[in-house]
C-alpha cells in the first residue's frame, strides 16, 4: 500500500502543520504519510500583490489542483 500524500506549501508554518498532521495520522490510525511540498504562484511571485496572483483562495486552489493529479509527478515541481 502506498503512503498517503499530504500536499503542503513550503513555508515554515505550512510545513509545521503538515508534519503535525502526518504524525497524528500515524499515532492515531497507524497511517503512513509523506509530505509533498508544492510551490504555488504565491511562492514564485512573492513581491506581487495577492490580487495580481489570483486573489483570495488562490493558494488552496493550486494545492487542490496539484493534489488531484494522477499519476503524481515529481513532488518538487509546480
Amino acid at each position: 500500500m502506498r503512503p498517503l500524500r499530504i500536499g503542503s506549501r513550503g513555508s515554515i508554518l505550512a510545513r509545521w502543520q503538515a508534519e503535525f498532521v502526518r504524525k497524528q495520522l500515524f499515532q492515531v490510525a497507524g497511517v503512513e504519510a509523506e509530505i509533498i511540498i508544492i510551490k504555488t504562484s504565491g511562492d514564485k511571485m512573492q513581491q506581487a500583490p495577492l490580487t495580481q496572483i489570483g486573489g483570495k483562495g488562490i493558494f488552496i486552489k493550486e494545492l487542490k489542483k496539484r493534489c488531484s493529479r494522477k499519476p503524481w509527478t515529481s513532488p518538487f515541481t509546480a
